[in-house]
């Protein structure tokens, strides 16, 4: 399990199985999503107006704690706010970069892929809550409790990871292929 990849000492040097975040935080979605899917007509007959909400909060709470949690370890296993600290840090400074930028790729697709998952989750989340009738009178207020909880501000700093590292890969790609593309003394040129 992830749990038990993450808490095992790692020996410098020694070659790491990274865990597969974007497939856990998507199974974490997947399951609430079926949650919701295969109860709701259930909740809404049962239970009638504001089940359906009350369980999409609910839900919503606990994703809270786990892809919270999930994102946090992401963070802390790819070391992206050290990463982003010593971009920013040498930034200026012609010295060595920071970071390989095919290193900083690979993060970049990887942050792509999770933020991308998180909207989606988010979109569903909010079609399911407009499904309820007793949702549109707090409409307001529950998107807004939704969309600042522990989750969607933990997804705002990786997008905020994601911004820096892009801007430091772009820039990187630009300098190698400006000094690829630099014409050499007394070397041959076509016309």
């Amino acid at each position: 399990t992830l749990n038990t990849m993450l808490a095992r000492p790692v020996a410098v040097g020694e070659a790491v199985e990274a865990p597969d975040f974007v497939a856990v935080l998507s199974n974490i979605f997947q399951d609430i999503a079926a949650a919701l899917d295969s109860n709701q007509e259930l909740l809404q007959s049962s239970f009638g107006s504001g089940a359906l909400l009350r369980a999409v909060q609910e839900l919503q709470q606990e994703c809270d704690v786990q892809a919270t949690l999930l994102i946090r370890k992401f963070s802390q296993f790819r070391r992206l706010k050290q990463l982003v600290n010593e971009i920013s840090r040498r930034s200026g400074a012609s010295s060595s970069e920071p970071a390989d930028p095919r290193e900083v790729e690979s993060y970049l697709e990887e942050l792509l892929l999770l933020c991308q998952r998180s909207e989606e989750y988010n979109n569903y989340m909010m079609h399911m809550m407009s499904q309820d009738p007793a949702a549109a009178a707090s409409s307001p207020a529950v998107c807004n409790t939704f969309k600042t909880g522990k989750f969607n501000t933990a997804v705002q700093e990786l997008i905020g990871y994601y911004i820096s590292m892009e801007e430091y890969y772009m820039v990187s790609n630009v300098a190698k292929a400006i000094e690829i593309d630099e014409v050499l003394k007394d070397s041959p040129t076509s016309s």
